[in-house]
């Protein structure tokens, strides 16, 4: 994971390293870094928010032509990574559902996402974490469009050990969804977690559609599910979702294969939703919480 980012990072402050600080030089070093995020899946327009960022904050250091150019960008640089995900609003997803668990009411989680990311697979390994720390959950299979999509979420749910709610191909996706709720409430569960049909980003009726399930239903948190491999096509999307469905926060899925991790920067730095979690393997297990520090501090 991250493997060629970091490998380019550590070879450009390696190679920075050895030159004194002058305007050329930082000019210079500012247009390779620019290569390095470009090559590794971070968008035009975030590149060059990060590098304006960087580069106002050197200027504004004072140092002598003895230091460490390297060094100072490497320092530099990361502070605007960390700025970047702090400038977003931080979700802890465990903490809002046991806040809703106290006053007895489910939770509502509306998973949304293109086809192919790895959403259904990524229901099941979050209801998976949540059912090991002692909720109770409820599966919805509102994607009643997708071929053998009922089947394979049943699977999960009896795998896991919970309850699915259903309808048959071609029915209407808020009415399973809004049923899984109402079990919810019967059953005073704590979770209800709703799989929804792939849509591509493209085709708004689909999209339309989804706006209604999400009108029914109420969601405490709507999740984007993208997939780090797609690249640069994942900003593309998570910016149509944003702009017709609103999510709150992302799980970014394959970042156990050979994922650059740019995507994950120009996804938080143009919608300005937080990544929650990110996929790192097929096993239910194989979810990670996402956090920054890490992340920022793998790269180099």
């Amino acid at each position: 994971m991250l493997s060629r980012f970091r490998k380019e990072m550590n070879i450009f402050v390696s190679k920075v390293s050895k030159k004194e600080i002058t305007t050329e030089n930082t000019a210079t070093s500012l247009e390779d870094l620019e290569l390095i995020l470009l090559q590794n899946d971070v968008a035009l327009q975030t590149t060059q928010d990060l590098l304006s960022n960087l580069s106002n904050n050197i200027k504004n250091k004072q140092v002598s032509r003895l230091d460490n150019l390297g060094g100072i960008i490497q320092t530099h640089f990361k502070n605007t990574l960390f700025d970047l995900f702090d400038s977003t609003q931080q979700i802890n997803l465990i903490n809002q559902i046991s806040q809703s668990k106290k006053i007895g009411k489910p939770f509502k989680i509306l998973f949304i996402g293109v086809n192919g990311t790895g959403k259904s697979t990524s229901v099941a390994k979050l209801a998976n974490l949540l059912k090991k720390q002692g909720y109770s959950i409820v599966l919805a299979c509102a994607d009643t469009f997708r071929a053998g999509a009922i089947e394979q979420l049943e699977i999960h749910a009896s795998r896991l050990g919970v309850k699915i709610i259903k309808q048959n191909y071609g029915s209407d996706s808020a009415a399973v969804a809004y049923d899984a709720v109402q079990h919810a409430l019967a059953k005073n569960l704590d979770v209800v977690i709703i799989d929804t049909a792939g849509r591509q980003y493209t085709d708004v009726n689909l999209l339309n559609e989804l706006k209604k399930v999400k009108t029914v239903i109420e969601p405490d948190i709507t999740l984007l599910v993208v997939d780090a491999l797609t690249g640069n096509d994942a900003l593309s999307q998570a910016k149509t979702f944003e702009s017709h469905i609103k999510f709150n926060g992302v799980i970014i899925t394959k970042m156990d294969a050979d994922a650059k991790g740019g995507a994950i920067l120009s996804i938080v730095n143009e919608t300005k939703n937080p990544v929650l979690y990110m996929g790192v393997g097929q096993n239910y297990e194989d979810i990670k919480t996402f956090n920054s520090r890490d992340f920022v501090n793998s790269i180099f």
